[in-house]
């Protein structure tokens, strides 16, 4: 055989070898995906846990709705009286993949948005693999461990995170390409992934992106003799210094509780408003981060490569956003508005904090149980006992990618790559566990500190954001509040354990290049003792747990645990059982890959057993977090829906037009003592059948406010609940003693917004829960269901039981509901409100909603009417006086009707005796225009978020339109960004413009 055919040969054998080698990779993929997703490709099923089915399923529908109707989806009027549809992130309107929902029927198309960016997840995260120099066997495995880690994978439930997660690895490739290489491509590729991940729900991922690579380009710009000194800085003695000063000084500014300035009786001076403003500090500190930086590069700018990887990721920056701006210019005018923009508005940062000692679960898949089939879930246990939010159920990657990872962890003398992503993986984790790497929340918990008396007492349980008695949060000195108060706008996206993303991504980025190392003898010593460890601790607890099991099943019942939980009684056997298989399950990896690791990894079959072993690993530890319900659940019509038809038939709402307030989270009280087979299910079945909010928009329900995020500020006044002393007249109604306090509702806000039917539980717990106390809805209503002969006829105890139990749901009518849209002529006046602050409103607010009902008498108070008066801002007063000349005669015939109703265009026909105003009982927003008569008139800001029209006496045709300015000047920039972003295309593709880089990392 002459050297060509010797050639050709060993080409072929390469060729062979390389296709069956990734042709394995693809197949052992799509293998986990079947695992996890398979149930995706059955017509009958659908995703239907948590948010994947009461929130995402019904919005993305709606969204599709109003493409079909052959509209842009701007506005949604079936929540809140009415709210940006464009302007709601998550509705992630304008993005790209979306159309997926044109091409497929809508219930397949929902299973497909998300199989999608599962499948994306794992190509991108490959990519950057390869991009960085890992081998392909390497790269699969951080692409599977990536992909199908329960961080990533359980975002199927809230698939905007999803997205986030699919786009990083090739925005994190993009920037540090452009910084190794400075070729203008990779500003193209960063600038288009910016802009996925903003129009995609997720902009926390983009953010979190960029400082990752700002972080990168200081680094790599930086000098030896700079780099010394920053390591120096960042020396663990250093770094225990650091965080000593940052306990101290939280301990004692403790110790000093300041009432918030936003509760402060008295005027507040502009030198204290500066002084605490932490926009004001933020902008100070980086301004003069930015001075230093400048002063360096004043001289030789050009020749430092620094200046050059800012601009660059500034550029990708700018153009990302122009590119989104049609999308997100009316997600932060609708921000700006909300709770979220409200210092004291109802939301906290630091929910969803991960215990700290659910670390194990990167080693034991499951080793507190699980909720699924029967409860075996014992961390409720654990402290915060019953006060758990969980963001996701474990934190299991894989114990074969784990134990690569910890093996070549490390931070000093070590590969840059395994440095930046030892760096990336500490910083993650810290900020993931949010309030618990406080000092307080320790100081203030431990047994027999007594440290209470020094620092404060912890947070009471769903406290707001701020403490009205001046101490700090229990989380005020964690990382994630560092993370907090120095990056702008950080504070905004809320949630330490979103973090754990970028920890999984660490993770797998540390196993790829510790497989890539395999063939060093320390790093199989240090595998080999993780391994033998871990076999050995595993096997001590199983036998600890089988000799001690009494004992450990006698701790949970002794602890309450069977009354703990929606998903039923925690079965003390199962539990038992859950947690030895979870230990068991990582012993017996560990030992199939002490096996394997016997071998040369080089051998295909070698890596063929390996691939085996992670794909068989994941799939039966992971999979089991991927639920899906019958899809007939969601197309069937729900059960409240039917009987609020029914009762519109037999008796219609005047106008036609009504609101239904749904009270938003509550569970029968029946599943905490009984078994499911099945819970995910009752979940979707029972919120669907009493149309749990979002369930209804697209069942033609009109909810007066459900409870999210991003609800408007001034609108969730009109409903946010507050405790009241229980007076005789209401004691003696509700049954309790007087003085007892009660969750009030103020039931005068549901009026005024044409709220006709009210669905609340059937048990009101102690009438303190806001969550289920429904008092406020009692008077002045009719009970529609269940029938009133259950509550009283004592032959149907039985009926009644299990309605109590297992439905739990009632409907009342309310008799007092306001029309749509209604005529005043007298108004009273509130000085000029600006901003979003709390004490502007607190007094004009309790005028408006005060109505001395039953449960809310005040001597000193009078009532009015909003029937015949408006509150306007005294502002607006000089131009709505002329139009106030008193009210009308009784028996007038002045009258107002609703013509026609969209989601974007609304008509009325107004008949006034004498000048007045016509309210229309939907919110004031910026973005609606108003004709009267075909011509152009002011819309008036009527009490404080219904929108006002100012008429002359006679007969009147009014239509309101929404088109927003924010939309078309975002639409403007969005086109001008891309063409600007085709430009730089052509300059960075054009031939012989471009040079090759090198990986690494320096």
């Amino acid at each position: 055989m002459n050297t060509s055919q010797k050639t050709a040969e060993i080409t072929r054998g390469g060729l062979l070898r390389f296709n069956i080698g990734h042709v394995l990779q693809v197949l052992a993929m799509l293998a986990l995906l079947a695992a996890c997703h398979g149930q995706a490709l059955l017509p009958s099923a659908q995703y239907g846990f948590r948010d994947a089915a009461h929130f995402y399923y019904p919005l993305n529908l709606r969204v599709q709705m109003e493409w079909d109707a052959g509209r842009w989806p701007l506005w949604e009027p079936e929540e809140n009286g009415g709210v940006p549809l464009l302007g709601n992130p998550t509705a992630a309107v304008l993005y790209p993949l979306k159309i997926v929902f044109f091409i497929l029927p809508y219930p397949a198309a929902a299973k497909a948005y998300i199989l999608i960016h599962q499948v994306l997840c794992w190509f991108s995260f490959r990519l950057l693999c390869r991009g960085i120099g890992l081998s392909s066997r390497a790269s699969w495995l951080g692409a599977t461990t990536f992909a199908f880690g329960v961080p990533v994978l359980y975002q199927y439930c809230n698939i905007i995170f999803l997205i986030g997660a699919a786009w990083l690895p090739l925005g994190l490739l993009a920037g540090w390409r452009w910084i190794e290489t400075g070729q203008w491509k990779y500003i193209v590729r960063l600038a288009l992934v910016i802009a996925m991940q903003i129009l995609g729900g997720d902009p926390q991922v983009g953010y979190i992106t960029l400082l990752c690579l700002f972080g990168l380009g200081f680094w790599q710009g930086l000098t030896d003799r700079s780099r010394l000194w920053l390591s120096r800085l960042c020396h663990p003695a250093m770094l225990f210094f650091w965080v000593l000063l940052l306990v101290g000084g939280t301990v004692l500014a403790s110790h000093f509780p300041r009432p918030p300035r936003e509760v402060r009786i008295g005027g507040i001076s502009t030198a204290e408003r500066l002084f605490f403003s932490r926009n004001l500090w933020q902008m100070v500190g980086w301004g003069l981060v930015g001075l230093v930086l400048v002063n360096r590069w004043r001289r030789g700018w050009k020749s430092q490569a620094m200046p050059r990887h800012f601009a660059g990721v500034i550029m990708a920056t700018i153009l990302g956003a122009g590119l989104s701006a049609a999308q997100l210019l009316p997600v932060f005018e609708y921000n700006s508005l909300s709770i979220r923009a409200a210092a004291e508005g109802p939301h906290d940062i630091f929910p969803f904090s991960l215990e700290p000692y659910r670390l194990v679960e990167l080693i034991w898949p499951r080793p507190f149980g699980t909720v699924e089939g029967e409860n075996s879930y014992w961390m409720n246990l654990l402290p915060p006992r019953n006060n758990h939010k969980q963001w996701v159920p474990s934190l299991y990657h894989g114990l074969p990618a784990f134990l690569l990872a910890a093996s070549v962890l490390g931070y000093r003398r070590v590969d840059p790559r395994v440095k930046a992503c030892s760096i990336l993986l500490a910083v993650s984790l810290l900020a993931a566990i949010g309030e618990f790497t406080g000092p307080l929340w320790w100081l203030r918990r431990l047994p027999g500190l007594e440290a209470a008396s020094f620092v404060g007492p912890p947070d009471e349980t769903d406290v707001a954001a701020i403490r009205l008695d001046g101490y700090s949060r229990d989380g005020d000195g964690s990382f994630y509040w560092l993370l907090a108060e120095i990056f702008p706008g950080f504070r905004t996206f809320r949630y330490p354990a979103k973090m754990l993303t970028f920890a999984s991504l660490a993770i797998a980025l540390l196993a790829g290049l510790a497989w890539d190392t395999l063939a060093s003898a320390g790093l199989r010593k240090r595998l080999i003792r993780l391994m033998s460890c871990i076999i050995a601790v595993s096997l001590i607890l199983v036998i600890g747990l089988l000799l001690f099991s009494s004992s450990f099943k006698g701790w949970m019942q002794a602890a309450d645990a069977t009354i703990s939980s929606a998903y039923g009684p925690v079965s003390t056997d199962s539990a038992l059982r859950k947690t030895i298989a979870s230990l068991l399950h990582s012993a017996v990896v560990s030992v199939s890959l002490l096996f394997l690791l016997k071998h040369p990894i080089e051998r295909s079959r070698v890596f063929a057993g390996f691939c085996l072993l992670v794909v068989v690993d994941l799939a039966m530890a992971n999979a089991i977090h991927v639920r899906f319900v019958p899809q007939a659940l969601f197309d069937a019509e729900s059960k409240i829906t039917k009987i609020i038809e029914e009762a519109e038939k037999a008796s219609p709402t005047p106008g036609g037009y009504y609101r239904v307030h749904r009270m938003p989270i509550w569970n029968p009280p029946g599943w905490n003592l009984k078994r499911s087979p099945d819970r995910t299910r009752d979940f979707v079945e029972w919120e669907h059948s009493t149309i749990q909010p979002k369930y209804g928009i697209t069942q033609g329900v009109s909810y007066t406010i459900t409870e999210g995020t991003t609800e408007l500020y001034d609108y969730w006044w009109f409903f946010g609940p507050f405790l009241r002393r229980a007076n005789p007249e209401a004691a003696q109604a509700l049954g309790i003693a007087v003085g007892s306090e009660i969750a009030y509702h103020p039931r005068r806000g549901f009026d005024m917004w044409n709220t006709r039917y009210f669905v609340t539980p059937g048990w009101p717990s102690d009438w303190k829960d806001d969550k289920r106390s429904f008092a406020s809805f009692l008077f002045e209503t009719e009970p529609l269901y269940p029938d009133t002969r259950l509550k009283t006829d004592k032959s149907l105890k039985n009926e009644f039981e299990v309605w109590a139990k297992e439905e739990d749901v009632q409907i009342f009518r309310n008799k007092q509901a306001f029309p749509r849209a209604w005529i005043v002529h007298e108004m009273r006046n509130y000085p000029h409100v600006t901003g979003l602050k709390r004490r502007d409103r607190e007094a004009v607010m309790t005028e408006i909603l005060y109505q001395n009902d039953p449960f809310w008498r005040d001597s000193g108070r009078e009532a009015f009417d909003p029937g015949v008066t408006c509150w306007i801002d005294q502002a607006d007063q000089p131009k709505v006086a002329p139009f106030m000349p008193g009210r009308v005669r009784q028996g007038s015939s002045e009258s107002v009707k609703i013509d026609s109703y969209s989601p974007q265009r609304v008509e009325l026909t107004a008949n006034l005796e004498k000048p007045g105003m016509v309210i229309l009982a939907d919110v004031y927003y910026n973005g609606w225009i108003l004709e009267v008569d075909g011509k152009p008139a002011e819309i008036i800001r009527a009490n404080r978020m219904m929108r006002g029209a100012l008429l002359r006496s006679g007969t009147h045709k009014l239509v309101y339109t929404y088109a927003p300015s924010s939309f078309r000047l975002g639409g403007r920039i969005s086109i001008a960004s891309g063409l600007a972003l085709m430009a730089l295309s052509w300059l960075a593709y054009k031939p012989g413009k471009n040079t090759k880089g090198s990986p690494g990392l320096a």
